[in-house]
């Protein structure tokens, strides 16, 4: 993604679910589902958020795609790093779809993760 306005129009199929909320943890699902007459885009997971000194994440799932993994962390790493902020994630669940499963979408859940967290949780763990 070159700009947020490439992707902000996404955030009304966004839909973040907080799950539990601690002082210094926050776990959520997200769930970014965009229907279309072709390919569509599916992602659905969830996730641990903690403040961190450095950037570290960890794939718990039983059974998940290296690929779609390995894009949902770069737009974590994306948007955190945009704002200097390092943190631990660790991912919990993540549910796919065969054909709507994109590294594309879970790149931009990623990055609308990191947005989520920066404007509702990170601010009152500071």
């Amino acid at each position: 993604m070159s700009s947020a306005e490439d992707w902000r129009p996404l955030l009304r199929n966004a839909l973040v679910t907080e799950l539990e909320r601690t002082p210094s943890a926050l776990t959520f699902r997200l769930r970014l589902v965009r229907q279309t007459s072709c390919l569509g885009m599916f992602v659905l997971f969830v996730g641990r958020l903690e403040p961190s000194e450095e950037f570290e994440f960890t794939d718990a799932c039983a059974e998940s795609q290296p690929e779609l993994v390995a894009a949902l962390f770069a737009g974590l790493r994306e948007g955190f790093g945009e704002a200097g902020r390092p943190v631990r994630f660790t991912l919990l669940d993540d549910r796919t779809h065969a054909v709507d499963s994109t590294e594309r979408g879970h790149q931009l859940a990623g990055r609308l993760a990191a947005k989520y967290a920066l404007e509702h949780f990170f601010e009152l763990a500071s």
